[in-house]
């Protein structure tokens, strides 16, 4: 009966837990569409990120053993 207990609270609190989780990416997830300069950040840092994979897959294919 403890065990039956212990997993209804569980579920209870997981689901507290991710609907909570949810409703705020929402509420941040529209606060970033109004700002451009966010999304302009957000371009950028991604254009970094793959610069940073180009490089290193490039030093991987010309390395010597």
């Amino acid at each position: 009966m403890q065990f039956l207990i212990l997993g209804v609270v569980f579920v209870i609190l997981s689901a507290l837990y991710t609907t909570a989780i949810v409703l705020s990416i929402s509420v941040l997830g529209k606060l970033v569409k109004r700002r451009t300069w966010i999304s302009r950040l957000s371009r950028l840092s991604s254009k970094f990120v793959g610069a940073i994979y180009i490089g290193l897959g490039l030093k991987v294919a010309f390395q010597r053993r």
